[in-house]
C-alpha cells in the first residue's frame, strides 16, 4: 500500500530545506587562502532529545555538523564560488554541488510531493490530499537566546492542530542579496533565507516544550579553511544507476530518492503496547534491514532499487491524543502526532542528504480506530529540517518517511496480518519514500494501488503469487524484483 500528498506545500519554513545532493563536478573545491579572515558567529544547539547542531554563519558562508550517537554529517555553503558541500564523516566522503542546483533540485522534489497520492480516499472520496504551507506571524515578543536579541513568530498549518512558536535571530550575519535572490520562489518564507533559527516550540498541553534550542554563541575568525571540506574527506562522484532488464512487471526508478542506508525508529502510538509486543517488533524491524551481525537475505533484493543494509536505531511510546479516524482519511492527526515526536521523543528528526536515511516505523492498535479498508500505508510528513539555519537547510530533504501499521494483538507479539502488514509497508517505504516518485510501476492502474514493489506482488500481478514468506519466526510480505522477475523475499 502506498499514500501520498498531494500538494505537500506543508512546511513553509521546512521547505526551506531540501535539495538534493547528487555530486556535480566543478573545477576545484579550494578556494584561495588570500583572503583575509572574516568574523563569524559559532553557535552550538540542540535538535530536541538526542541530536547537536553546530552551526557557523557569516559574510563568506555558513556551516554546519550534526551529532547523532556517534554518527556526524555536515554542511558547508560558501558564498564566493557559490558551493554546497555535504559531509559524511562516516563514510570519510563529500558531495559537491552548486546553490543555484540545489535550490533547483528542492524544487522538483516540491513538485514530486505536489504529485503523491493517498491510497486511502479522503471524506469526498478523492485520493487527492492537501497539506498547506504554513504561515508565520509576527509575534510582540522578544528574548535573549545565549545572548542573542530575538523575535518570536507563530506558525500555522492548516489540517494541523499542534502550535509551533519560531524565535529567529535579529542581528547574525545573512548570505549576500544574490545568494538570497537564488532562493526566490523555492522558499515559502523569506524569513529562511534572512534569519537564523534559534529556537522552536511547541505547545503541550499549558506548556511550551523547546525542540530546536541554541544553548551558546560566540564570535570566531572564519578563514578560507572554515569552509572548505576537510583535508580527510575524499570527494564522492554521483553513483551510476543500472536500469534492471524488463521483466513481465517493471519497477522504474524514477527521480524520487530512496533509503540507502536505512535507519527504522518504531513508534507505539495509543498503548499500551506490551513489551513483548515491542520487543518482538523491534527485533523483526532489526532482522528485516539487517540490522544484525549479518546480512539479511529478506533485504538484499532491495539493493537493486538502491536501498542498501539498514538498521534498527530504537524505540519510543508516544501518547499523543489519537481520533478513532486516524488511517481512514485523517492523516493530518498522524502528522501531528510526528512533528510533536520530534520535540518529545528521541524520533529521527531530520532526513540528510548525505548519510543515513531514516524512516519512522508508526504502529497503533487496531482496535483503537475505526475498521476500514485500509491496514497500514506510509507517507511522509514535513521534518524538523525546517527548522535548520539557512543556507544549512539546502544540505536536508523537506520530508521525513514514516508508515503506520495496524497492529493485533498489542499484549502478545504481533499477528500474521500485522507483520505482513508492516513489512509490505517497510519495503514500499525504504523503496519510494516519496510515494510514486521512485520504484514505482506506473503501468498498473492505479499505480497508488498496484504500482509499488510490494503491492505488485499483492495486487498489481494478473495472477499473483504467493504474497508472503516464512523468515524470521514471522510471515513477511513478499516484493517484486525486477532481476528476478518474480516476488522475493
Amino acid at each position: 500500500m502506498i499514500i501520498s500528498l498531494r500538494g505537500l506545500r506543508a512546511a513553509g519554513v521546512l521547505l526551506a530545506i531540501a535539495a538534493a545532493f547528487a555530486a556535480l563536478a566543478i573545477v576545484s573545491d579550494k578556494i584561495s587562502p588570500a583572503r583575509a579572515a572574516t568574523m563569524a558567529f559559532e553557535l552550538q544547539q540542540v535538535l530536541g532529545k538526542g541530536d547537536q547542531l553546530q552551526l557557523v554563519v557569516s559574510d563568506a558562508g555558513a556551516a554546519a555538523t550534526e551529532t547523532r550517537a556517534k554518527r556526524r554529517v555536515g554542511v558547508i555553503v560558501r558564498y564566493e564560488d557559490r558551493q554546497v558541500f555535504t559531509l559524511d564523516f562516516a563514510r570519510k566522503t563529500y558531495s559537491v554541488q552548486d546553490i543555484a542546483d540545489a535550490v533547483a533540485a528542492l524544487k522538483t522534489e516540491r513538485g514530486l510531493i505536489a504529485k503523491i497520492q493517498l491510497e486511502a480516499p479522503n471524506r469526498n472520496g478523492s485520493h487527492d490530499v492537501a497539506i498547506h504551507f504554513p504561515t508565520l506571524t509576527a509575534l510582540e515578543l522578544t528574548t535573549t537566546i545565549a545572548g542573542l536579541p530575538a523575535h518570536a513568530f507563530a506558525m500555522h498549518q492548516e489540517g494541523v492542530k499542534t502550535q509551533v512558536r519560531l524565535w529567529f535571530a535579529d542581528d547574525l550575519p545573512a548570505p549576500p542579496a544574490a545568494i538570497q535572490k537564488l532562493a526566490a520562489g523555492a522558499l515559502p518564507s523569506p524569513l529562511a533565507s534572512k534569519r537564523v533559527l534559534l529556537r522552536t516550540e511547541i505547545r503541550i498541553g499549558k506548556t511550551w516544550v523547546t525542540g530546536l534550542d541554541t544553548i551558546s554563541s560566540k564570535q570566531v575568525d572564519a578563514t578560507p579553511e572554515t569552509f572548505t571540506p576537510p583535508e580527510n574527506l575524499k570527494r564522492l562522484l554521483p553513483p551510476r544507476t543500472e536500469a534492471p532488464r524488463s521483466v513481465p512487471a517493471f519497477a522504474l526508478r524514477g527521480i524520487g530518492p530512496v533509503s540507502a542506508a536505512p535507519d527504522v525508529f518504531a513508534l507505539y502510538w495509543n498503548g499500551p503496547f506490551a513489551s513483548a509486543f515491542m520487543t518482538a517488533t523491534n527485533g523483526l524491524l532489526s532482522s528485516m534491514v539487517g540490522g544484525g551481525s549479518t546480512p539479511s537475505t529478506y533485504w538484499a533484493g532491495l539493493g537493486q532499487y538502491g536501498v542498501g543494509r539498514g538498521r534498527f536505531i530504537g524505540s519510543s511510546p508516544t501518547r499523543y491524543v489519537m481520533p478513532a479516524v486516524v488511517g481512514d482519511w485523517d492523516f493530518f492527526d498522524v502528522e501531528g502526532m510526528v512533528s510533536t515526536s520530534y520535540f518529545t521523543t528521541a524520533v529521527p528528526k531530520i532526513w540528510w542528504r548525505v548519510g543515513r536515511d531514516p524512516i519512522i516505523a508508526i504502529f497503533i492498535p487496531a482496535a483503537a480506530v475505526l475498521p476500514g479498508s485500509w491496514t497500514g500505508y506510509h507517507m511522509v510528513d514535513l521534518s524538523l529540517a525546517m527548522f535548520l539555519p539557512w543556507p544549512v537547510s539546502l544540505a536536508a530533504h523537506p520530508e521525513m518517511p514514516w508508515f503506520i501499521t495496524k497492529s493485533t494483538p498489542i499484549t502478545s507479539a504481533p499477528n500474521t496480518t500485522t507483520t505482513v502488514n508492516m513489512s509490505h509497508e517497510l519495503v514500499e517505504t525504504a523503496s519510494d519514500p516519496l510515494p510514486l516518485s521512485a520504484n514505482t510501476d506506473y503501468t498498473k492502474s492505479p499505480p497508488w494501488i498496484g504500482g509499488e514493489i510490494a503491492d505488485i506482488c499483492s495486487v498489481g500481478l494478473p495472477a499473483p503469487p504467493s504474497s508472503t514468506i516464512f523468515k524470521f519466526g514471522f510471515n513477511l510480505s513478499r516484493y517484486w524484483s525486477n532481476s528476478a522477475g518474480a516476488c522475493v523475499g
